[in-house]
């Protein structure tokens, strides 16, 4: 099974959904999965394709924040610029919440409970 896009919104095969993100267009200018889909017919194997993608829309929220302290406190991390929408994902009213819900939610650790190793 090969990887058609990641939780970080790029594309890992030639796509017309997006072609400015995608492998093809920039590094490593190569279509992954195509690679993939071929090398597993010529071995005889299945061939599947996966995705990360469900969430990214909570995960890349921050990028529309900036830092609070230090020398870049202030400063839009690139998801704040409009150029780069088409990969942070354009703001909608559910992901403006959700970066919210990033911005003032304090951080905390989960552990597994009953958790059980093979």
């Amino acid at each position: 099974m090969t990887m058609g896009v990641h939780h970080d919104n790029f594309d890992l095969w030639n796509s017309k959904h997006q072609p400015r993100w995608i492998a093809v267009a920039t590094v490593p200018r190569k279509d992954g999965v195509g690679l993939w889909k071929k090398a597993a017919d010529k071995c005889g194997l299945k061939f599947a394709v996966s995705e990360h993608l469900s969430n990214s829309f909570k995960w890349l929220a921050v990028s529309r924040l900036s830092d609070t302290v230090g020398p870049l406190a202030g400063v839009s991390y690139d998801g704040a610029d409009p150029q780069y929408g088409d990969l942070y994902h354009r703001i909608t009213k559910r992901v403006s919440e959700s970066t919210e819900w990033h911005r003032t939610r304090p951080v905390r650790r989960f552990r597994s409970r009953g958790a059980r190793t093979l």
